[in-house]
């Protein structure tokens, strides 16, 4: 069948379903156009990776993992599900435009598998291909048992190793602390308090953690070497109070679609932080839960109910708020001393400012204060140079902050009664 079909010819959608569906009668539906990856200047190389997909098309069989990320844990079952992740255009970030090729496919082999994979027909054809793969091994403890020189697994020499030790929710077992990374036992739903709280050692999580659904307060503080998260957390709900307090090297947070809530400081002290371009359920952000480094927030907090106090206090070079349609309260000094926020977003639910909530935003020159709000306590603006504030028709609200009464008492249209404000 592989000399039937012009394999030069399929895309990327069609080399991704020959990955997701081993079975052969299939793939002659799948010749398609290049066009994806003649942008991409890679058709010669996806001829040959479908050539050892086709080829080799027995050797592994669909699995249940549907979850498209870059690093994936070694067996013979995952490999055609793991190259069509790095194939799919629509799988972002996992392919990249400039450089115009695929991005690597990380594959971690334990050391007891090494001779599986050096004789795993499918890898050694991608590798002679010349699909991009990177290769991490993984030793049990003790760290001495690595040996100095990396030996070649298919043909391929090693990215790096790795101390790898079995972990549960509780953490790791004994005191066996000495170990780069783990794996968890069974479907691990919990990391619970102070897990792996002062693990020196501890640079990754594992690729994936599926069925994770609350991350327990200082459970990875002051792990000072976690550099990487699982790709994705799918089913995560919470991040407790401290759960990543002063992990420096810490760099990016995964895609968290079910994410409500981030305790206090979770992330304070992480000062080279990224947050993933969406939080589509957050509702919750507690005090000081970030970094004071913070650059940017997601574009849109679209379920966000409440910054609580201190929330961002003190992220100086935040610049925009993200649109929040549904907050209600910005908290006591929530947003104090953000010395470079220019930009206050319409807020059509908001009810409480809090107490120096925006104290020393020395850019914010306008606000706008919608009719849902009931409150603005003392200090809310202090040291704002605010020159417009619109408040919208019908609002109702009180205003403790003297110096925002003496912006607005001149303002058509709105009536001062001591601390109370009509439109």
């Amino acid at each position: 069948m592989a000399d039937a079909l012009k394999l030069s010819n399929l895309d990327d959608d069609a080399l991704s379903m020959i990955l997701q569906h081993s079975n052969e009668s299939d793939i002659s539906s799948l010749s398609k156009t290049q066009k994806k990856w003649r942008k991409l200047g890679q058709t010669k190389l996806q001829g040959k990776v479908g050539e050892c997909l086709v080829k080799h098309s027995s050797h592994s069989q669909e699995v249940g993992d549907t979850h498209c990320r870059r690093r994936w844990d070694y067996t013979p079952e995952i490999i055609r599900r793991a190259v069509a992740c790095c194939l799919d255009m629509r799988a972002r970030p996992f392919v990249d435009i400039n450089p115009p090729h695929p991005r690597p496919l990380h594959l971690y082999v334990h050391a007891s598998q090494l001779v599986q994979f050096d004789a795993d027909e499918i890898v050694k054809c991608l590798a002679n291909a010349g699909f991009p793969l990177e290769l991490t091994l993984l030793y049990p403890p003790p760290r001495t048992d690595i040996p100095n020189t990396l030996p070649k697994a298919a043909g391929m020499t090693p990215h790096r190793a790795l101390v790898v030790a079995e972990a549960s929710g509780e953490g790791l077992a004994g005191d066996n602390d000495d170990v780069d990374t783990v794996r968890f036992s069974g479907e691990c739903t919990e990391i619970h308090a102070d897990a792996f709280m002062d693990n020196k050692k501890l640079v990754e999580l594992p690729p994936q953690m599926p069925k994770l659904k609350i991350i327990g307060s200082s459970a990875f503080r002051n792990c000072t070497e976690l550099q990487t998260l699982p790709e994705s957390l799918p089913e995560l709900t919470q991040i407790g109070n401290s759960a990543f307090l002063g992990c420096k090297q810490l760099r990016r947070l995964p895609n968290m679609e079910k994410l409500k809530e981030i305790g206090m400081a979770a992330f304070r002290e992480c000062t080279q932080l990224q947050l993933p371009e969406t939080l589509p359920r957050l509702e919750y952000i507690d005090g000081m839960a970030f970094p004071a480094e913070l650059k940017t927030l997601p574009e849109s907090l679209p379920e966000l109910v409440t910054i609580a106090k201190n929330g961002l206090y003190g992220c100086k070079d935040l610049k925009t708020l993200p649109k929040m349609p549904k907050l209600k309260t910005i908290g006591d000094e929530a947003l104090m001393n953000c010395h470079n926020l220019s930009m206050f977003p319409e807020m059509d639910q908001l009810e409480t400012i809090g107490f120096q909530a925006l104290a020393n935003c020395y850019k914010l020159s306008r606000v706008h204060l919608p009719k849902t709000l009931r409150t603005v306590e003392k200090g809310a603006f202090f040291k704002c140079p605010l020159k417009t504030v619109n408040i919208a028709s019908g609002a109702r609200f009180k205003c403790k902050d003297p110096y925002l009464l003496k912006v607005i008492s001149g303002l058509g249209g709105v009536t001062v009664d001591g601390n109370l404000v009509t439109t």
